[in-house]
């Protein structure tokens, strides 16, 4: 059921430090009118999400620091320049690309730092950076589609792209929606609920738009009204209790993961404790173009908050336990193309078990309704890895799977263990019998602070690369040796990576500094592996 938080759940939200806000700190909205957050600038970008055709970066502004009254999502032009009819003639929009191949167009930036935030009355451009030749300093308000900023609380964190027509349920029964159109859905947690955005196409303008309100009213910086914050219980409906409360969305969405051959998403709450029950486990919630919640015209229906699953680990000896990263894939030793798992990473112990939905009463993983999956339940599965270290906290799973030209290498996963501070790698493997093994096989130690792990192919393989918040570091892995290949530094507190689908680079947030970085990641690059582009002058203090 949408609408706006209890005043039970809604408080001051305190944050001690940066490295501990990234690390997962709790938080809390204010819900009172205040200050207005820009419209064009980064503050504190927490998460960031990259349609699969590229072009645009949805940027996620977090306002840890409280000074505006929500956060917002950016949407970045990182792309070519964009040029399409407007309604006063033909319209240009930069593109961060475009001006990177500007090379010899801009002059050297005037000054070597930025600690003082640069001046709004200083016309936006980029420059040349004064120590390091390679980097091109651009204002963002050149790449942020001002009009199309909107607020959606405070402090975002897991972020999915849903493309209407793409899920199961469309595939098998028809989809009534625009195929070009999506849906970002978004964890808030200082709001805790689940936001979700409609992403609309250009249509013959030079950029999509977005549709976030219940009412339909679209204007920059329009306050987010569609989202979940609870649903109805249906044992309780169904027994006709009809005054019993709404089951909340438990407190902290962190981890998100779209299911799509399921039409499920998976949210994966960060802390929890043994006195607050569901508290610290995975939500369900059914996403199927086909299904039973309300939808407004035009627009696939909302997200329906199905149940919360209390959590799959013990908890540790102060009684916590909670959820950091959600991971879908295949049966360990099975067919990396066969039925998905659900593997949940714990942030109080070195361990990760995998899960499985089902609908009550079927005997099979399989059997999924589209439309109405109200009875759906996450069972635990075979799978469990465990570094064997002793700490806490894995942040990061990356499968890594022999490639069909080479079906008898070994399976490898590796798992981001963030204290101590080591990524650890398995091989998958049978015994004669058929049994599965699961051994660790190689540890590489990595920077004091690691926060996630991803994985990508820029064209010379596949790599692991280890985003480090308290160093201001990148670390880059060759998981078929394994080895570490390189570290490169990006700037202060890197909360999150993005690659582009056509581009060699990834874009890296600065949650520290408010910025953004394009980092080359094209295979003999005299760059290769070093920043090229910094979008926003980087400062402690937001413009």
């Amino acid at each position: 059921m949408a609408g706006t938080p209890s005043p039970q759940r809604t408080g001051a939200f305190l944050l001690t430090t940066l490295a501990a806000l990234a690390a997962g700190a709790g938080a809390c909205s204010l819900s009172q009118e205040g200050v207005m957050p820009p419209a064009d600038t980064f503050f504190f970008p927490s998460s960031a999400i990259m349609p699969p055709d590229g072009q645009w970066l949805f940027v996620a502004n977090s306002n840890a620091d409280l000074r505006y009254n929500d956060g917002t999502l950016v949407m970045v032009n990182v792309g070519e320049d964009v040029t399409a009819p407007g309604a006063d003639g033909t319209v240009t929009l930069r593109g961060a690309a475009s001006d990177r191949a500007r090379g010899s167009q801009w002059p050297v930036c005037p000054q070597q730092d930025y600690v003082n935030a640069v001046s709004r009355s200083v016309p936006p451009t980029c420059c040349w950076d004064v120590l390091d030749s390679n980097i091109l300093n651009c204002d963002e308000r050149l790449y942020v589609q001002s009009d199309a900023t909107v607020r959606i609380g405070s402090f975002a964190s897991g972020m999915e792209w849903q493309t209407n027509c793409s899920g199961a349920c469309a595939q098998k029964e028809g989809c009534p929606f625009d195929p070009a159109g999506a849906r970002i859905i978004i964890g808030v947690r200082g709001d805790t609920s689940l936001t979700w955005l409609d992403v609309l196409p250009a249509a013959g303008g030079p950029r999509p738009s977005l549709h976030c309100r219940q009412d339909g009213v679209i204007q920059p910086l329009a306050e987010c009204t569609q989202k979940v914050t609870s649903t109805r219980s249906d044992l309780l409906t169904e027994a006709g209790d009809t005054n019993a409360p709404d089951v909340l969305l438990p407190d902290e969405p962190y981890a998100l993961k779209l299911d799509a051959d399921r039409d499920l998403l998976y949210v994966g709450h960060l802390v929890g404790n043994t006195s607050t029950p569901d508290s610290g486990g995975i939500s369900v919630f059914n996403v199927s173009p086909n299904g039973p919640a309300p939808a407004a015209a035009g627009f696939p229906p909302e997200p329906a908050f199905v149940t919360p699953t209390p959590s799959p680990f013990p908890a540790n000896a102060a009684g916590v336990f909670g959820i950091t990263n959600l991971t879908l894939h295949a049966q360990l030793g099975s067919d990396p193309k066969g039925p998905q798992e659900l593997f949940a990473s714990s942030r109080y112990l070195p361990q990760v078990t995998s899960l499985i939905p089902y609908l009550s009463g079927s005997q099979t993983a399989t059997a999924f309704n589209c439309g109405d999956n109200s009875d759906v339940v996450l069972l635990g599965a075979a799978d469990s890895l465990s570094t064997g270290l002793s700490g806490a906290e894995i942040r990061g799973l990356a499968f890594v799977d022999p490639p069909d030209s080479a079906p008898d290498q070994p399976q490898r996963v590796f798992a981001l263990e963030r204290i101590p501070p080591d990524l650890v790698g398995f091989d998958v493997g049978r015994t004669q019998s058929g049994a599965v093994t699961v051994l660790p096989t190689s540890l590489i130690e990595t920077c004091s602070s690691p926060t996630f792990l991803y994985q990508h192919d820029a064209g010379d393989g596949m790599r692991l690369y280890v985003n480090c918040f308290d160093t201001g570091e990148i670390y880059v892995v060759d998981p078929t040796v394994p080895s570490l290949l390189t570290t490169f530094q990006v700037g202060r507190g890197p909360a999150g990576m993005v690659f582009d689908p056509n581009l060699p680079v990834a874009y890296v947030l600065d949650f520290s500094q408010n910025d953004l970085v394009v980092v080359d990641l094209a295979p003999a690059s005299p760059t290769q592996y070093h920043v090229i582009q910094r979008i926003g002058f980087p400062t402690t203090v937001p413009r």
